[in-house]
């Protein structure tokens, strides 16, 4: 079954959120440590998931 990596974002008032997926997870790293550079600290986290789950929270 094909891999994805969720990236997900928790909010000021514990609101979790997935931002993108990605399929490396080097990219979703990436990613992560850019958001995590900024003036506004959120909490954030990548998920190993199988395609057809991520499918599911994008729709």
């Amino acid at each position: 079954m094909a891999q994805v990596f969720e990236l997900w974002r928790q909010d000021d008032n514990g609101g979790r959120f997935v931002v993108e997926c990605y399929s490396r997870r080097e990219d979703a790293e990436t990613k992560l440590d850019e958001l995590s550079r900024g003036a506004h600290k959120q909490f954030y986290w990548i998920v190993e998931a199988d395609l057809a789950r991520a499918k599911d929270i994008e729709e």
